[in-house]
Parts: C-alpha cells; structure tokens; sequence
C-alpha cells in the first residue's frame, strides 16, 4: 500500500492498504488502493497526484483529509455505554458484547449467559460502575472483572413477556430510576434492587382513542429531572418518574407541515434546547424550559439538497452541537446561528451500513455499523471545503445509426444540421471519493437554472435547436455545497439548415405576398371585364358565365395549395418542401396556362388531377391511395372540357370522405369510360359517405360555408347550353346489405 514517513522518529504509518490486503485492527478505513502506485507528484496545496498501471488515470490525495475511522469487530454494533473509569462498552445482534482495554485501543469480547433472545437492544452502566444489558426478554448484568453478563430477573419484566410483549430501550435517570420502552408501553422501576414499579400505556388521545403508541426508542433528561420518552406516534415528559405524562402527538403544532411519526432519538445543544429525531420527515426542535404546548419548530438543513430525513441517531458533543446519523451520511447541526455541516461518504463514511449513534469516553462519538464502529473525535472533524476542478474529457455524436464520431480533449463543440444531438464526457481528479461528488450543468439559452445530475460523469442533450450556447459545468464539494468558483465552459455551436436561416424565411414571405397580391388583382381584373361585357347577346352571356366561374375556382384551389405548402414549411421538413414545390410549380403553370382558355383537352385536366392527388397525397402522409384510369378507347385529345371542372369533385370526395375514414385502406378511384357519342367520368371512393360527412360538417364548420360544389354544378348548367348536347351528373351513396355507408360515387355523362 501506501506508507508515510515521519523523519523525526523514523516511524511509518500506513496511509492506504492495497484492496486485497487485511488492514490492522485499530486501523481500517474506508479507502484502499486499486492497483501500485508507480509515481507521485506533489501540489502546491499540500497534496499530490498519483499514477500508476491499472489506475484509470490520475488520482489527487491529500495526506491531512479528515475521515471517520472504522474499526471492524465482525459484528453488528448497536449500543454504547461508558464508566467513570473511562471504559465503555458496546452491544452487538449476539449474546456477547465488547469492552475496551486500557487505552481504549484494543477490545476485548464479553459472553452474555442468555436464552434465546431476539437482540440485544441498549445499555447503560450505573452508579456501582455494573455494566446493564437490555435484551428483549430480559436484563443482563455485568461486574467490572466479571467473565460474563448474567441475567437479573424482574417480576414485571416477566409478567411483560409472557404477554407476548418485549423491550426495545432503558434508561437510568439522575435519581438511579430504571425507565424501560417496550413495544406496547412504558414501564418506570423505581430501583435496581426493588420490586417497585409503574406502568403506562399511552394513545393518540386523552379521551382514550384505540390508536395504542408503540415502540418507545429512546429518552433524555433535561432540568429539574424532566424525563423525555420518544415512541412511534409522538413523545412526552413525566416531572415526577412516570406518575403524570404530557405529551406531544399527531396533533401537535408545527411551524411546518411535518408528520409527528416514528421517532428515533434526543438530544440537547448548548442552549438546552431538546432535538427529535425521525425516520421519516426530519427533525424538529423545542425548548423544554418554556411552556408547554409549544409550537414545534421544523430544521430542514440549509440547502434542499442536504435536508435532513430518515434520522437514525443524535448526539451532542463537549462543545453543544447536535450531531444527526441519517440514511445520507452524518450531519453537524450548530445551534447558534442555526448552521447544517455534511459529512457523506468522501469522508469514509458508508451511511447505508451506519445504525445508531452514541458517546465515547473522551469526548468521542461512535457510530454502530453492520461490522463494527466508526469513531471520531467531533471539535477536529470540520468539512471539506475544497472544490474539484472538472474537466471535458469529450463529446461525440452520431451522424448515422451505426457511426459514431468522438472528439477528444474538445475546446468546442461543432454540429451541422441534422447532427443536434450529443454526449460530452468529463470528469475530477479527485481520489476522495471522486464517485461521490455531484455536478450540475446548465446550457445558457436553453437552461434558467442549474440541473442537478448527481454523479454522473456523462450528459447527452438531444435535439438542441441550432444556434450558439455556452455548456457549463461546476462540481460540489465533499460537503455537498457548491460554487461559482470551479465553473467550466464548452462554446457549442449548431449550424442550421438553409430553410432555418433568415434569408430563407425572408424570401418565403416575399413569395407568399407576391402571390396574394397576383391573386387579387387578377380576379379583380377579371371581374371588370365580366361587368363590361353583361350587355352582350345571351350566348356570350352564357359563355362570360362560364369564364367567371372558372376564374372563381383558380383562387379555391390556389389557396388550398398553398395551405398544404405553408405545412411543409412550418414542420421544416426539406426533401419534402422542395419535392411539394416541384409538383406545385408544375401545377401552377398548368392552371396559369389552362386559365387563359374557355376550354381545354381532356388530357390537360387529367393531367392536372393528377398533379393535384399526388400532392394532397403527400400532404396528408399518405392517408389515403388513389387508381387513375383511361379507357383507350377515349380520345382524351379530341374531346374538351373546361379547366378544373372535375377537380371539386375529386377534392370533395379527399376531404369530406377519404379525410376521415378511421377503418381499413382509404381509396380513391378516378376513371374516364367510352359510350356512345361521348365519354363517362366515375369518381368512387371508400369514405365515410355524405351523411356522415354532413354531421361532422355541421359539428365543426357551423358558420362556413362551401361554394365549390354549387359552382361546379352551374358551371355544368352553362355547359350544356353551349357546348354539348347533354352533361349529366349523378351522385350515388354506396351501401352494404345493412345500409351502413361503403363511400360515394361521382358520374359524369359527356354528350357533345
């Protein structure tokens, strides 16, 4: 292991043991090596860096860093008790207990005559220096150069256990008062060596509630020979050993809401103030010289972090400070000014295998673990304000599923779209228990606060939006405390894509402008002519008519395209966005071209549906499909039609049938059939059918109305008045033998 020299005696002491070696008694500790140290560097603050084979890096030790020594017995400690002599002596789960040597090094182990018993709960030593063990079924005595502890036997503690009851604490007053806790009740013997006694049970009212308080765990003594008693639903006092009690239950007054439940422990500062503690909500504290009730005052600790919950044990030492074993590792509490210290695991400290907290002679306190004790020395233990330096170790990110890119020792991180997400690593050269030290991040423009990440040494961020932002990075102390001091920066960068840039964003807003302004001036124009040619003859009429209504739909579906190529752009999807701008400029220029004409080949218009169900296609992520077929026997150059004359009726039968269809494949069908003389158009599809349709219609567009189908049907009106002898429209509802609707079918008869 580790060795230290002192040159002035020429003495050796071992620092850090190799893990796979056996420590010496006295001397074990929490912190071993994992492998040879081949080389030591020292710092300017008194400590040094170590390197060697299989140390995964550099390690930072500093000779002077304070800890809770452990000494190991193989057993569990609960309980400790001391004499005059400065001799103490500690309980253990087995029927044997441990009592210190002269100099209070070395232990020796003490057998107890018992019967079967379920633990060995407390002890205490009284005026004659006799050594008491509190069993669960009975008491235990010992005499200073004694072989054994035997048991002493007390008529109430018998009649207690062959009631099924047991004891779980003592204690023995200023008066030489024997107060025992059991798991029912309190009983209160007035001397060692008589049979008298008393016995109370108490509830969670005066008024005799059935709620029974159970587990009384621990008591203290204040002035004028108050005794205190703790229990599982609140605790109390008795002025005059055990005849009257008054007590502090579920309904006691709090400064903050706090449970009143499943107390552990007492103690009492510098200022006589009693501190409870509990398993659950934390702790509180009284004063016990003033009168009662009180209103009893909450201590949560300074920081949210480090609130004091799951208390396992209190003490006070020589200077008046409380001293709190939790579940987290060990609290200092100061009572004036109210000031919390923490003391976790960076300082060898295992609080998951800590149990209970007593005294020591010599003004030590002692901490009962799983396989032995921690002892300290309270007035030299202070916290360890230095903070670790962290550093970026790197950061990598994937441009594909199976490829990953790391950058090493980064100074910044590089992203171009659509790379927005990453992982840095980083970590503290700290050997004190670097798993212990917790980090917090923040991305500036992105975080307000600090996130905590407790001792992860590994953030990923996903799906940052591009720009410039600052990650930072501190580290807390062995304290848990934290500051601005140790902070680190790593510049991050996300370049956008084009269609996220300013320019890009500009330039749709010039499109979409310019195309409303197109819109309106051109249908204006064409207004003004419509009203200067009403006084012509009736079948010029008839075709201006016509002329007007189709001007009429070129805005309809105008603003329908554009609707669908506004999606595109706001979800930021490119490949899609230029795809949709391919097949709407190809459109556009028909309908621009189409426009400038009464009539079209039918092979345009079937060219334009086409176009516009591919689109609607896209736009609504392939909801519905859609079968276009020609019969060859139609002369779909010869025969002519107006332009966008079928186009409602396939977009009526998307948005009203196919929109809303919830079960199976959504289709479309779109056919042109030769009869005699002319041509047939069938447009079927599998939607909801229009009664359907119409409900929802008039569930959510109640003051919006269509004019697509009406100018569809008038503009077929004027057709048959000019150009063909017959154009018929027959609109069906599809069923199934039940009348539950299949779709809707469109036929339109060509005559010329």
């Amino acid at each position: 292991g580790l060795f230290s020299l002192q040159p002035k005696n020429n003495s050796c002491r071992l620092r850090l043991p190799m893990r796979n070696k056996k420590t010496p008694f006295e001397q074990e500790q929490y912190w071993s090596l994992r492998a040879d140290v081949n080389q030591i560097l020292p710092l300017q603050d008194g400590s040094f860096a170590m390197t060697g084979i299989g140390m995964e890096g550099m390690h930072i030790y500093h000779p002077n860093q304070q800890f809770f020594r452990k000494t190991t017995t193989g057993t569990v400690i609960h309980k400790a008790a001391s004499a005059q002599d400065g001799t103490f002596y500690l309980t253990t789960n087995n029927p044997e207990f441990w009592m210190s040597q002269p100099g209070g090094i070395t232990l020796k182990k003490i057998p107890i005559e018992s019967s079967v018993e379920y633990g060995y709960r407390d002890c205490f030593v009284d005026k004659k220096n006799q050594l008491w063990i509190v069993g669960s079924k009975s008491l235990y005595r010992f005499t200073p150069g004694g072989r054994s502890a035997i048991p002493v036997h007390f008529n109430v503690i018998d009649s207690l256990v062959k009631q099924g009851k047991w004891m779980s604490s003592a204690f023995l007053d200023s008066k030489q008062r024997l107060w025992i806790g059991t798991n029912r009740e309190l009983v209160v013997i007035d001397d060692l060596h008589r049979q008298d006694y008393r016995i109370r049970a108490f509830s969670d009212s005066l008024s005799g509630s059935q709620i029974s308080w159970r587990g009384f765990v621990d008591f203290a003594e204040t002035e004028q020979n108050r005794v205190w008693f703790a229990a599982d639903r609140g605790f109390g006092y008795s002025d005059d050993g055990g005849k009257t009690f008054f007590r502090y239950g579920k309904d006691a007054k709090k400064d903050q809401p706090l449970e009143l439940a499943d107390l552990t422990s007492f103690a009492i500062d510098k200022l006589g103030r009693l501190w409870v503690g509990m398993e659950g909500d934390g702790l509180i504290f009284l004063d016990p010289r003033q009168a009662h009730p009180q209103v009893l005052k909450v201590f949560d600790g300074n920081q949210p972090e480090n609130k004091i919950s799951q208390v396992k044990g209190l003490e006070s030492d020589a200077g008046g400070n409380i001293w709190a074993l939790t579940a987290m590792g060990m609290f200092k509490i100061e009572p004036s000014p109210l000031k919390a210290s923490f003391f976790n695991r960076s300082y060898g400290l295992l609080a998951s295998q800590a149990l209970t907290l007593a005294k020591l002679p010599g003004n030590k306190l002692m901490i009962g673990a799983l396989d032995g004790f921690y002892s300290f020395q309270p007035e030299t233990l202070a916290a360890d304000e230095r903070l670790p330096q962290p550093t970026f170790l790197s950061y990598s990110y994937y441009p594909s599923v199976d490829e990953e890119i790391v950058v090493q020792a980064p100074d910044e991180v590089l992203l171009k779209y659509p790379n927005r997400s990453f992982r840095v690593n980083f970590g503290v050269p700290w050997f004190w228990a670097s798993n212990q030290v917790q980090f917090q991040y923040k991305l500036d423009r992105y975080h307000q606060q600090w996130v905590n990440m407790g001792n992860e040494h590994q953030l990923f961020l996903g799906e940052i939006p591009p720009g410039s932002y600052s990650l930072k990075l501190r580290a807390s102390n062995a304290s848990g405390g934290w500051s601005d001091s140790n902070i680190i920066a790593l510049p991050v960068h996300i370049i956008p894509a084009f269609w996220q840039t300013s320019w890009f964003r500009l330039l749709g807003i010039i499109i979409v402008v310019g195309l409303s302004f197109w819109t309106y001036f051109g249908d204006k124009l064409r207004r003004g002519r419509q009203r200067a040619l009403n006084a012509e003859y009736e079948a010029q009429l008839s075709r201006l008519k016509l002329s007007a209504l189709r001007a009429q739909m070129n805005p309809h579906f105008l603003f329908n395209a554009l609707n669908s190529l506004k999606w595109y752009i706001v979800k930021g999807e490119r490949e899609k966005t230029v795809d949709y701008l391919d097949k709407f400029s190809l459109l556009m220029r028909k309908a621009l071209e189409c426009s400038k004409r009464e009539m079209i080949p039918l092979s345009e218009e079937v060219e334009i549906i086409s176009l516009m169900l591919e689109i609607e296609r896209a736009r609504f992520q392939g909801k519905f499909e859609y079968h276009l077929r020609v019969d060859e026997k139609v002369d779909v150059h010869f025969f002519q039609v107006p332009p966008l004359l079928l186009q409602p009726y396939v977009e009526n039968a998307i948005w009203h049938g196919l929109i809303h269809k919830t079960d199976g494949k959504a289709m479309l069908k779109f056919s042109l059939e030769a009869i005699p003389n002319g041509f047939q158009c069938v447009i079927e599809d599998n939607g909801i059918g229009r009664e359907k349709a119409r409900e929802l219609k008039s569930n959510t567009l109640k003051n919006t109305k269509s004019h697509g189908m009406e100018i569809s049907q008038e503009r077929i009106s004027l057709l048959s008045k000019n150009q063909y002898q017959s154009v018929d429209l027959v609109i069906e509802d599809l069923t199934d033998s039940d009348g539950a609707a299949l779709g809707t079918r469109v036929v339109l008869t060509f005559c010329p």
